[in-house]
């Protein structure tokens, strides 16, 4: 019963805290001049409507949890007109791509189609409405299931789920492509050094839309295709792998270096290192990329399923800590602001002892927990910290560890509640209130840094002896736990500091680069590829008669492993193909247009020696996957696999590297000659 009312509040306070926010910006587009008389916030106008609209259906939907039933069918009733809506607003966000690629591109045909699809959207939907509420199909809500579901009795139900699957993929697919024109277009008028005048409400507008085009996108995949995938077994258990990788092994590193950039900047720059508040945040920010590798570990020995070398638990042990020590440098950081903004003066060193204080119980924390007296160790199956209560005194270390973040997240939210009535009180007296911006800001990431700690230690603490054991419920918990130490500072700090933010992306040091991030992305897929072979759910042996290596293709995840690899080898070869025939027909347009090409030796030789690894690279995937279906297995040719993977990886590179280039080859010949010059004169000696 709490599960349903928890989800029914859920529910219902998302409507009643967003919708009246999402009302005003729509009386704004409505109202407003320089919004009301363009197409593109015309069409968003609409979108907002059929989205508002949708709002009584999820309260009432959360009402009928709770009570656990739908009352003279008006949560059904809703939902059907919500549905509807869904689908209009589809049609609508196709029209909005559409509207926004004729004015980016500047074409002044066919403009009608956009009004043509706003009003295929609202047919489509009041369609959709009309026949939920005929004796013909049914979409009703279920209680037990949390949301609406499909009555497949009625006779035209089948038919109207799979229009209404095929419209929302149409519509997806086509908004897609619309942006990919878009996007195409501007790169492409920016290779071409063209100065392309967009202004900045045109921008906002792309910008706007494409990101509705994903969410929308993503809730018809959640929605249509998910409901469809997890009853099989082997699909949920690579999906549940594969967010497993990304939650635990792509996410924590990517937010550290984040952190790890703020943290470079508060260090090097003395206007934060010289003030204590940027002391305070300095070790925070310690303490959180400490824990990054922990979820690391602990996201690995999930998709493993055991603990290896029991390294996890080992880092989860220094978590426990790093929270602990967190929390009291939250209570020190509220404290600072209490002097700050209240002028309360008190002892400076009051706060080096109290520091010193919170470092030394993280740190004993962690070496009782290293002793046969208690254990914290991470759990492969819940992908969390468990206590080990069979050890004596391991009671005594959670409870301990209870009553402090308890306490200390209480002193500090009294600190807050005193610095918000102090501000009211001085407002009110028509004062003006010592603090500038900079302090303004730390005191609001301060404030909601505390807020989210405070939920997590709810959650962590008291969630098990509420909520049931549930894989589900420690991966969210472990989910918020990596996201509120290693995304939510950094975006706070950057989002709500400008001299900061310009510090972080600082234009000249941390430039996109679409090499630096294929790097990334190969080095990823490589790692990823890797622990996936290492889990219990693909394998990829040698088989020594046979000189060759094969899939296990007894294991669930291999097939889909193996046609993954395959293809993606397939693709990134073809793409190669495609950008050295770019290249090669550059290079004879401009020779036919007997244009000097200004291109050094040394861009020449790392030419030919990408282009050549590219054929050799091609030549061994052709006979990898290709050859072995027409020839057939065979000792020979699985021998002659492998010495061509070893002479194309090991013996090609190095000798085309002195081939082609001069330079290198003189290098490498001047140090041979040294060393048997130093042999001789030795010799001679």
């Amino acid at each position: 019963m709490f599960l349903q009312i928890s989800i029914a509040v859920l529910y219902i306070s998302l409507c009643v805290v967003f919708t009246p926010f999402y009302v005003k910006l729509i009386h704004v587009f409505i109202t407003n001049k320089k919004y009301k008389f363009l197409k593109a916030y015309k069409l968003m106008t609409q979108i907002g409507v059929v989205q508002c609209a949708s709002c009584p259906a999820f309260i009432m939907l959360g009402y009928s949890i709770a009570v656990g039933y739908d009352p003279h069918n008006i949560a059904s009733f809703l939902i059907k007109i919500m549905n509807g809506c869904r689908r209009a607003e589809a049609f609508l966000s196709v029209a909005l791509g559409l509207e926004r690629f004729q004015t980016i591109f500047r074409f002044q045909h066919f403009r009608f189609l956009v009004d043509g699809l706003i009003i295929v959207a609202w047919l489509y939907g009041l369609t959709n409405i009309a026949l939920f509420n005929s004796p013909l199909s049914e979409f009703a809500v279920v209680p037990e299931k949390f949301g609406p579901a499909y009555n497949r009795s009625f006779p035209a139900t089948a038919i109207i789920e799979k229009v209404n699957f095929c419209s929302s993929v149409t519509a997806s697919v086509t908004t897609f492509l619309l942006y990919l024109l878009i996007v195409g277009h501007l790169l492409h008028q920016k290779l071409s050094v063209k100065t392309f005048q967009m202004e900045v409400n045109e921008k906002s507008i792309f910008i706007q839309a494409f990101v509705r085009f994903f969410g929308d996108t993503a809730m018809s995949l959640m929605y249509h295709v998910v409901p469809l995938l997890v009853p099989k077994s082997t699909v949920l258990q690579i999906t549940t792998t594969l967010g497993y990788i990304v939650n635990s092994l792509v996410l924590p590193p990517v937010l550290s270096m984040i952190v790890s950039r703020v943290l470079y900047i508060f260090l090097i720059k003395k206007q934060y290192r010289s003030l204590q508040c940027y002391q305070i945040m300095i070790q925070i920010g310690i303490v959180q990329c400490l824990m990054g590798p922990a979820w690391m570990l602990l996201g690995l020995s999930g998709l493993l399923d055991y603990d290896p070398l029991g390294m996890a638990s080992f880092l989860v042990d220094i978590n426990a800590s790093c929270l602990r020590i967190e929390a009291g440098l939250s209570f020190l950081l509220a404290l600072d602001r209490i002097k700050i903004v209240c002028k309360v003066n008190y002892p400076q060193v009051a706060i080096v002892v109290a520091n010193a204080l919170i470092w030394i119980y993280g740190i004993l924390q962690f070496a009782i927990l290293q002793t046969p007296w208690a254990d914290l160790y991470a759990d492969p199956f819940l992908i969390a910290p468990i206590y080990d209560f069979s050890f004596p005194y391991t009671v005594v270390v959670q409870k301990t560890a209870y009553f402090y973040s308890i306490v200390i997240s209480f002193i500090t939210f009294v600190l807050y509640v005193v610095m918000v009535i102090y501000l009211f009180r001085q407002q009110r007296k028509v004062q003006h209130v010592g603090a500038d911006f900079n302090q303004r800001w730390i005191f609001t990431q301060a404030l909601i840094r505390y807020i989210l700690d405070a939920i997590l230690v709810a959650v962590f603490f008291l969630g098990p002896s509420v909520l049931p054991k549930s894989i589900w419920i420690a991966g969210a918990m472990m989910t918020g736990y990596v996201t509120n130490n290693l995304f939510i500072p950094p975006m706070l700090y950057v989002c709500l500091n400008k001299t900061l933010r310009q510090e972080v992306f600082k234009r000249a040091n941390l430039r996109p680069r679409g090499s630096l991030a294929l790097s990334c992305l190969a080095w990823t897929y490589g790692f990823v590829y890797f622990t996936i072979l290492c889990s219990p759910f693909a394998d990829l042996t040698v088989i020594p008669s046979q000189f060759k290596t094969s899939y296990d293709m007894s294991l669930p995840v291999t097939p889909v492993l193996q046609k993954i690899g395959t293809d993606s080898t397939l693709i990134c070869a073809a793409v190669t193909f495609l950008l050295y025939l770019v290249v090669v027909c550059y290079l004879v347009h401009q020779k036919l247009k007997m244009k000097t090409i200004k291109i050094s030796f040394n861009e020449k030789a790392i030419f030919v020696q990408a282009f050549l690894r590219f054929v050799g690279d091609t030549t061994m995937t052709v006979l990898y996957h290709f050859i072995p279906p027409i020839v057939g297995d065979s000792s020979i040719l699985s021998v002659s696999t492998f010495i061509g993977y070893i002479v194309n990886y090991l013996v090609l590179p190095p000798i085309l590297c002195i081939i082609v280039s001069r330079h290198l080859r003189k290098d490498v010949l001047s140090i041979i000659s040294w060393n048997s010059g130093s042999t001789n004169g030795s010799q001679l000696s």
